[in-house]
């Protein structure tokens, strides 16, 4: 399947519209702005110095994109930052298998990957973008203390605006 750079993407109008970060503050600091969202539903974000970050929702990482907004745009052109950051395989065995995203939402996993699920078609759906992004963040950072291979028996989910 050819897929195009929007794609990749999801399509959302929301993204500057109050606080898209608020799960995230934790990882992302004050002074971090959404610049993109993926169709899986991770962020660049650009910090108050130009830098850019990859904010993988699907590890709760936030990993360097570019030394500037230029620096970013150029690294979106090398193929292996596509593979890497959009995952553009596993975008077109999902729409291979009909999931295709509308206005506001993304691709999401039924059981997030630090809870043990899978990042493969079968574990996937459509979600809205809020939801997903505010879910993951809040499990993240209350995960993120534990050591590895700490069983979790349940986490807190509040909805956030």
């Amino acid at each position: 399947m050819q897929l195009t750079f929007e794609d990749l993407l999801a399509p959302v109008e929301d993204l500057g519209e109050g606080d898209a970060l608020q799960s995230w503050r934790w990882l992302a600091d004050e002074d971090a702005q959404p610049l993109l969202l993926t169709a899986l539903g991770d962020l660049f974000l650009i910090k108050s110095d130009g830098k850019v970050y990859f904010l993988d929702s699907y590890e709760g990482s936030l990993k360097p994109a570019g030394l500037s907004y230029e620096g970013w745009k150029q690294e979106l052109s090398k193929e292996h930052n596509i593979d890497s950051w959009f995952l553009p395989n596993l975008i077109a065995e999902l729409k291979r298998s009909g999931l295709n995203l509308s206005q506001g939402q993304c691709y999401s996993p039924k059981i997030p990957p630090v809870l043990g699920g899978e990042v493969e078609p079968k574990n996937m759906e459509v979600c809205s973008w809020k939801v997903h992004f505010h879910i993951q963040g809040q499990i993240h950072e209350q995960v993120k203390d534990l050591p590895p291979g700490t069983p979790i028996n349940g986490v807190n989910i509040k909805w956030v605006d």
